[in-house]
């Protein structure tokens, strides 16, 4: 039977905003597309009145009703479809099919959801803005019809299979979600240096981190000097005293007025992200290329291709044109770090370590941390900015700014920091890595499960819709006798036994007495 055939067709709209009796108080669910995450429908966001039912064409549908979007951007994805357990209405944007006595309405409900795709492809609307379900297609649409006894086997089935599988879903969710917090765990006891307790017992002689800091900040002063120097050697000149010394800009040092650090191991000292690293922006340029077409392109690391864990996902690059000349000052060294300081308020923070082969350079969103000297591990310092961000440390401190925030060069350039001993950063870095490496394997474990627990749900519902998931009854009634029960019952239907499948109001029974036509003549779908 076709979609139009297996029962009566409701619509809806939405009654004017601007009238509070309409919607103050409301007891009547108003169903939209942000109600159709589930397939179980009891409660809509909004109600309206039953003065707006009356005032307007915004009619109540009874239960049982299945409700299907048809026009949103949602439909460019994925078909959401719902069965109304309570007396409810709709807006413009869903469709409502009541099916007649004998079809089940989560029949009709998981058979639309088996044929996702095939709905999407033959029904949407061409050329327009917001993705929408043409209708008149969709009402020609056609579904398989069991013997009422068996679309409730088949319905069971489903539901026995799919609490099966919700288990096992949620089982994997709560391993993910304990992944998280071990991830966690293990930078902040990294962080604290509980993961090299046996290691300091071990080398207790290593240099304390306030001499590597002390002395990280001497050659950050003669680097600069020197570059000051051969700045005054390109033009042809030399200083002619001391002063120009006193350009050099301090890194921001430690706030004093800071109680709140934690107590360090007894080696290790506390620095400031600007004391230890050298912070630029990147190209602020747009980022129009998507494939190189000059020799001067150059792939950019933007905030996407840093992923959620800290690592650099290369799969989708964007280029922009970059002369040779130019390129010494902006090319991205192996070692640094690319710490994103704009975005929505949970993104600002994430950090990646750039330790890939080739010529890059970074977007403005993405700031660049270059290590004045081979005197830090950049994996350690990835794995404190990680622990921050995931403490949420980052966004409750940046500057909010229309739904994004700002971590800009300044105040990232103040964060402060645990600062081990050179070795023992190394070693750190490399306990870390061994233990996230395994937590990694498990995730993507993990994730693989959910995927073929999807599919594993497509798959259930094929068999359903083959009739191969449950066995047939010999004693039940054939479809074909449903079918004739239902074409008599709307042959002998009064004019108040009809619905107008576009507004919901009851309808006259066509020329002829009929409402139905089983198989109306042309229909691209008899079969």
């Amino acid at each position: 039977m076709t979609l139009e055939q297996i029962g009566d067709w409701f619509g809806g709209g939405t009654p004017n905003t601007g009238l509070a009796e309409y919607w103050e108080g409301g007891t009547i669910p108003w169903f939209s597309p942000k109600d159709m995450k589930c397939l179980r429908l009891t409660e809509a966001e909004d109600n309206i009145t039953e003065r707006a039912t009356q005032q307007t064409n915004v009619k109540p549908f009874p239960k049982g009703v299945v409700l299907t979007v048809v026009r949103s951007g949602i439909l460019s994805r994925t078909l959401p479809v719902g069965v109304s357990e309570v007396v409810g209405t709709m807006n413009q944007d869903l469709k409502g099919i009541h099916p007649l006595p004998g079809i089940e309405p989560y029949f009709i409900a998981y058979q639309l959801m088996s044929q996702e795709r095939a709905i999407l492809d033959r029904c949407c609307k061409d050329g327009t803005t917001v993705a929408s379900i043409d209708v008149r297609r969709f009402r020609s649409y056609t579904v398989a019809i069991a013997p009422t006894e068996e679309q409730r086997r088949i319905v069971a089935k489903i539901e026995e299979l799919f609490s099966d599988l919700d288990a096992g879903v949620a089982a994997l969710e709560r391993v993910r979600s304990n992944l998280k917090r071990y991830r966690a765990t293990v930078l902040k006891a990294a962080v604290e240096g509980k993961l090299t307790e046996d290691w300091r017992a071990q080398h207790p002689d290593t240099e304390p981190a306030s001499v590597l800091l002390e002395r990280i900040l001497t050659q950050r002063s003669r680097q600069w000097e020197k570059d000051q120097l051969a700045k005054f050697a390109q033009v042809g000149k030399q200083p002619r005293d001391q002063n120009w010394k006193l350009k050099y800009e301090l890194p921001p040092k430690l706030d004093n007025g800071v109680e709140h650090r934690e107590p360090l191991p007894k080696s290790w000292t506390w620095a400031t992200i600007g004391q230890l690293y050298e912070v630029k922006y990147g190209l602020s340029e747009p980022l129009s290329k998507q494939a190189p077409d000059s020799p001067d392109d150059i792939p950019v690391l933007r905030i996407a291709n840093v992923t959620e864990y800290g690592s650099l996902n290369i799969d989708q690059l964007k280029y922009f044109p970059v002369p040779r000349k130019d390129r010494p000052k902006l090319l991205l060294n192996k070692g640094d770090l690319l710490f994103n300081w704009r975005n929505a308020p949970n993104l600002i923070g994430k950090t990646a370590v750039f330790d890939i082969e080739g010529e890059y350079v970074n977007a403005s969103f993405l700031l660049r941390l270059r290590p004045p000297l081979p005197s830090l591990d950049g994996r350690f310092s990835w794995i404190v900015l990680n622990l921050l961000r995931l403490r949420g440390y980052f966004s409750l401190i940046a500057n909010a700014a229309v739904n994004q925030s700002n971590f800009n060069a300044s105040r990232t350039s103040t964060v402060e920091m645990p600062l081990p001993p050179l070795a023992e950063q190394i070693q750190i870095s490399a306990e870390v890595d061994r233990r996230l490496s395994i937590v990694d394997e498990i995730e993507a474990q993990v994730e693989a499960n959910v995927k073929r627990g999807t599919r594993l749900r497509q798959g259930i519902l094929k068999r359903a819709f083959e009739g191969r998931l449950v066995p047939q009854d010999p004693t039940d009634k054939p479809a074909e006798e449903l079918l004739e029960h239902i074409r008599q019952q709307r042959l002998a239907a009064t004019p108040a036994d009809n619905c107008s499948p576009r507004t919901g109001q009851r309808r006259r029974p066509r020329k002829g007495g009929s409402t139905l036509s089983l198989f109306p003549e042309g229909n691209p779908d008899r079969e």
